[in-house]
């Protein structure tokens, strides 16, 4: 299929693409993977996350089983004399194991049991606490597992137990003044260890859960360049219903036009990617007098935005002025850039009228003039570095005759509201 794929390349896009640009989409290797499930984007994003707590949880449940043993092993030493004197009067001592093994069963299927009605309690009220309607059933796949994993925990921690009581000495066990300091001993053997692994996993989840807490923290307390509290984003997807790009932008137009005159919103504007929406833009770009020193210095991202997008979210313009309804098709090519991009590229120079390309055999005699500097702001990861980022006038792209002033852009866009109290950006496919 790579070879099928680079063959593709360089037959549809060869004649367009100058060497450097075909040798590296030369590179560009075909992606498998397993589509049993679907294929889900939200899967991916949250696999990693799962695994750990899931990982997590193992820790915590190995740490019960500890817990458990440890009181099994108790019970065990209390009940040495009754053991030994069961051995006394001709007693097998595979017997006793099958009596004290029982006793470890049932007491971790009672366990199992109530942990399952606990569990299906428990994703009730967890989805009645972030409000999600969904629809939750007993998985009998799930069912089987807290099944099989009960009966293997009580075997492995039951048994430890019954097999030291019948190996015990008899005729020490029934002298007291041996009894107890034999049982003793042996108990604060087998104790020590089951103590020191609970202790030991026990800090390791409390290491984990506090570097949790700390990057939750962190997250919750980053600064995404825009108000957060006061945004409500909106997703459409226009090219899905069917229409085409002039008719995406007049449904763009009528939907700024109409929604700041319904109560509670002061502003409305759109874009194409959105705010966290798992889509972004991003190419390469030529900006005269600079030189790149390594490939990835001429790759920028980028989005296609409305008229007031800055002022509407919030992300203060530094210097010149931000995306207005004058940028319209047969008007100059104008960008905004954001901090990041131009202290990257201009240092502390004035990059507004400046100039870049996009570099693309279609846009290079296309220079992109810089009208203003925004702040920056996150709109992909708030653990990542902001990147650097220019947004071009929406509607100097739909408007337009060919429908792609932009370069590498899907026809994606995001429309936002902003009342101070209701910000809605919609992300979709304008």
């Amino acid at each position: 299929m790579n070879v099928v794929f680079k063959r593709l390349l360089a037959s549809t896009l060869g004649a367009s693409l100058d060497p450097a640009e075909l040798k590296s989409f030369q590179k560009e290797q075909i992606d498998v993977v397993e589509g049993a499930r679907g294929l889900s984007a939200v899967r991916s994003d949250y696999q990693k996350p799962l695994l750990l707590l899931m990982a997590l949880v193992a820790v915590v449940l190995l740490i019960a089983c500890l817990n458990v043993a440890n009181l099994l092993l108790a019970r065990a030493m209390k009940r040495t004399k009754e053991v030994a004197t069961r051995l006394a009067i001709g007693a097998r001592p595979r017997q006793i194991v099958q009596h004290l093994l029982t006793e470890s069963v049932i007491l971790a299927c009672a366990g199992g049991l109530l942990g399952a009605l606990f569990s299906l309690w428990g994703v009730k009220l967890l989805l009645k606490v972030v409000e999600v309607d969904l629809v939750t059933a007993l998985d009998i796949r799930i069912l089987l597992f807290t099944t099989a994993l009960t009966l293997l925990t009580s075997i492995l921690f039951g048994l430890v137990p019954a097999l030291h009581s019948v190996r015990t000495g008899i005729m020490d066990v029934l002298r007291d003044s041996r009894a107890s300091g034999s049982a003793s001993r042996s108990r604060w053997g087998w104790g020590k260890v089951l103590v020191a692994g609970q202790v030991a996993l026990s800090l390791f989840v409390l290491f984990c859960a506090s570097l949790l807490v700390r990057s939750l923290y962190n997250l919750q307390s980053a600064d995404t360049g825009y108000d957060q509290e006061h945004l409500l984003l909106i997703h459409l997807d226009p090219v899905a219903s069917g229409y085409d790009i002039p008719q995406i932008a007049k449904l763009g137009r009528l939907l700024i036009e109409r929604l700041p005159n319904t109560p509670g919103v002061r502003a409305v504007t759109l874009s194409e990617n959105g705010l966290f929406s798992g889509t972004d833009g991003r190419g390469d770009i030529i900006v005269p007098g600079f030189t790149s020193a390594k490939e990835s210095d001429g790759k920028a991202c980028h989005d296609l935005v409305g008229p007031g997008y800055f002022s509407t979210l919030g992300i203060p313009i530094s210097t010149g002025r931000e995306i207005g309804t004058q940028d319209v098709a047969g008007s100059p090519l104008v960008a905004v850039i954001n901090q990041a991009m131009a202290k990257f590229y201009f240092h502390d120079q004035n990059p507004v009228g400046r100039q870049f390309y996009i570099d693309d055999v279609k846009y290079r005699d296309k220079p992109l003039e810089i009208i203003g500097v925004a702040g920056d702001s996150r709109q992909r990861s708030l653990a990542r570095p902001v990147e650097r980022r220019y947004y071009l006038a929406f509607f100097q792209k739909s408007d337009s005759k060919n429908g792609n002033e932009s370069g590498d852009t899907d026809d994606r866009e995001s429309l936002d509201c902003d009342s101070r109290s209701a910000q809605s950006n919609s992300a979709g496919g304008l």
